[in-house]
């Protein structure tokens, strides 16, 4: 996770956006469904699947995972292997 005595300091050095404020929680110890989101469809190439840029599937699957993408350990600089839902 994320070093939160690095995070606290850059609060004081960091400007809010006009419509923002800087006195929101910092990062919890762990990961939860609600810091995940989907990438909106329109951020995303014409064709793709409507699965493609939500991977929550993968963590309520068996075995769980965080992400639908990985390298293999073979071809790290070529190969990227998407995985699809289960019921697609």
């Amino acid at each position: 996770m994320i070093n939160m005595r690095r995070l606290s300091g850059k609060r004081a050095i960091v400007t809010p956006d006009a419509d923002g404020h800087d006195d929101g929680p910092n990062y919890g110890t762990k990961f939860s469904e609600s810091d995940y989101a989907r990438i909106p469809p329109a951020d995303l190439p014409f064709g793709l699947p409507a699965w493609f840029g939500d991977d929550a599937w993968g963590r309520t699957t068996t075995p769980k995972h965080n992400n639908s993408a990985e390298r293999p350990g073979t071809g790290l600089l070529h190969t990227l292997i998407w995985r699809a839902p289960g019921n697609t």
